[in-house]
């Protein structure tokens, strides 16, 4: 009968012990990695909009192993799949890019936000496209941060920018 209360004892002592034992939760961004992320979005966006565009080096923001999820199309896995993805988009103009939210924590972060642009497909009308997208980053061994995961989905389908001239009088 005298080691119930011994082995009570210790039954509490280890649960008190585990329940005390604190996970070490990974640090939120940093300003610096934030800032990271925003001038490597920046780079993308300018990338985008060379003349001509340069997609071999929009490609090279993405991991080896990315996935994209664009809107009516299967998942792209792998830089070669994303480049040649964004290679076959139509000429575009007027290409803007707004980033709502960046946060993160450790070595992952996600961006949220809204673009939009002109685009003209071979012997079509120029039309106007707008989309919301959220995108997942890794922190690489050298600090830089690539993405990891992208999903983007049009707030419409293409429409074709309004004449001002044909508005009801």
């Amino acid at each position: 009968m005298r080691k119930s209360p011994l082995i009570l004892v210790a039954v509490i002592c280890l649960g008190f012990g585990l329940g005390c034992h604190t996970k070490q939760v990974p640090a939120g961004l940093s300003e610096a990695d934030r800032t990271a992320i925003r001038q490597a979005v920046q780079e993308y966006v300018n990338n985008a909009k060379a003349q001509p565009r340069n997609d071999k080096a929009s490609a090279a923001f993405y991991e080896e192993d990315a996935i994209m999820v664009p809107p009516n199309h299967p998942n792209l896995r792998g830089r070669a799949a994303i480049e040649a993805f964004l290679a076959s988009f139509p000429p575009f103009s007027d290409y803007r890019l707004e980033t709502l939210e960046i946060d993160g924590q450790g070595d992952v972060a996600y961006e949220r936000g809204t673009n939009s642009m002109t685009l003209t497909p071979p012997g079509g009308a120029p039309a106007e496209w707008r989309s919301k997208y959220l995108v997942i980053y890794r922190r690489q061994a050298d600090g830089s941060w690539k993405v990891s995961r992208e999903i983007f989905t049009p707030d419409a389908p293409p429409s074709a920018p309004q004449d001002p001239s044909a508005a009801p009088k």
